[in-house]
């Protein structure tokens, strides 16, 4: 993708490619579009997006690959560990890397997901999050962190949450640590999690 008309020789072969799938096998369906934006970065020294490449989606790459960083960093100097991470360890770190692409990028940078909830639908995924805060092992991560929709598609138990609802409820609790003590979410990159949940007013044990 690095090279200038790399998306433009991409779009035109899939639009041939298409073409002439649908005159060879009329009215053959295809994939749904999800437009998905996947990206990883919890292994230090690595970024991993994978990207539907609309429009939006690529101008969507900056933040997204800025959020990752904050992951990349935090986990080459905050021990992650898969049977013991915690639900707070990981909503914290969701709400870490969409303060720092805020602070870098502005509000209207970050996730849509952190966006969804307000009022009273907030308060209460913040409840069931915070009596999960010391629930450990990655495979409790999911009903927390991405909601009750993902979990259910991954065969997973469903805890009533939505769609995204652990992104809101971290950089809502991230907020509240850095108005508690002034400091920035880059400052706040490798702080442990229960650090930042004690000043964000979440009991953690």
């Amino acid at each position: 993708m690095r090279s200038p008309g790399t998306l433009a020789l991409v779009e035109e072969a899939m639009s041939a490619a298409w073409q002439e799938l649908d005159r060879q096998l009329p009215g053959v369906r295809s994939a749904e579009e999800v437009h998905a934006v996947i990206v990883l970065g919890g292994v230090p020294g690595w970024i991993h997006l994978t990207v539907w490449p609309t429009e939006d989606n690529v101008a969507k790459i900056p933040a997204c690959a800025v959020h990752e960083l904050s992951h990349n960093v935090r986990y080459a100097n905050v021990a992650w560990n898969p049977m013991t991470v915690t639900v707070g360890e990981q909503v914290i770190a969701e709400g870490l890397a969409e303060a720092f692409v805020r602070e870098l990028h502005g509000d209207e940078a970050v996730g849509p997901w952190t966006k969804t909830l307000h009022g009273e639908e907030l308060v209460r995924a913040e409840q069931i999050i915070a009596d999960a805060v010391g629930l450990a092992g990655m495979q409790n991560l999911t009903p927390y962190v991405h909601g009750d929709e993902t979990t259910l598609r991954m065969g997973g138990q469903p805890v009533g949450l939505p769609h995204g609802a652990g992104y809101a409820v971290g950089l809502a609790w991230v907020d509240r640590h850095l108005a508690v003590t002034g400091l920035t979410a880059s400052e706040s990159t490798v702080l442990p999690a229960t650090e930042i949940l004690r000043n964000a007013g979440i009991a953690t044990q």
